[in-house]
């Protein structure tokens, strides 16, 4: 690996350590955020919005969302946006080696003599080798374990699966009432009925029939 080379894998692997960094702590600042939605999730599929009353469920989907945005901000608040500096602390520890030999591809020899310039090419060459070693990869290993001691970034997901199978085809309407609060229960509006009715002709001055009222049974009109 030459110079530049080693240069480019120096800022690649830092560029992996930053984004790892950024997501474990990103996980860290919003984990309860995402515990929340995921638990508002599984009640709505598991039908919370039919079984509750109308007006009852557009409440609670209004509180839920505001529950909501009031986690996601303040975990923006919590977040720290990892430093280069930082990374390069990330991969030398990953690495085993000091981080002043990162720097020093970076870096320019004081003079140019030629004790000087062996010794700087050397060093050089000694952090080239390590950033090529696997070790140097495992800086992009996300690690939220101690954020998440009971692995419930792995039970979520499949308490949620098992929601959706449960669910069935009413999933897709049921996730959408879980984020679209129905504002009509706030202004007076109640479920809507269908009726349906048999009207005999006029001649004949039979009174209407009501076929909603007698569902499941067998009704008789005149011809």
């Amino acid at each position: 690996m030459d110079h530049s080379e080693a240069l480019r894998a120096l800022d690649r692997e830092t560029a992996r350590s930053l984004r790892a960094l950024r997501i474990e702590r990103a996980f860290a600042t919003s984990r309860w955020a995402l515990l929340a939605v995921a638990v508002w999730l599984a009640l709505s599929l598991l039908g919370m919005h039919e079984a509750a009353p109308p007006l009852l469920a557009t409440i609670l989907t209004a509180a839920a969302l505001a529950l909501f945005l009031s986690l996601f901000w303040s975990a923006r608040g919590r977040y720290v946006e990892p430093k280069a500096a930082e990374a390069r602390e990330r991969l030398s520890r990953n690495t085993g080696f000091d981080p002043a030999f990162a720097a020093m591809l970076e870096d320019r020899p004081a003079q140019l003599d030629p004790v000087g310039l062996a010794l700087w090419r050397r060093e050089q060459a000694r952090a080239a080798v390590r950033l090529d070693e696997p070790g140097a990869r495992a800086n992009a290993r996300i690690k939220v374990d101690r954020a998440d001691p009971f692995r419930l970034r792995f039970a979520i997901p499949a308490m949620l699966a098992c929601c959706v199978l449960v669910a069935g085809p009413d999933a897709g309407d049921r996730l959408a009432r879980a984020f679209v609060p129905d504002p009509g229960p706030l202004v007076g509006d109640g479920p809507m009925r269908i009726e349906a009715w048999a009207t005999p002709a006029a001649y004949t001055g039979a009174r209407p029939v009501s076929l909603t009222d007698r569902l499941d049974e067998t009704v008789e009109t005149p011809p």
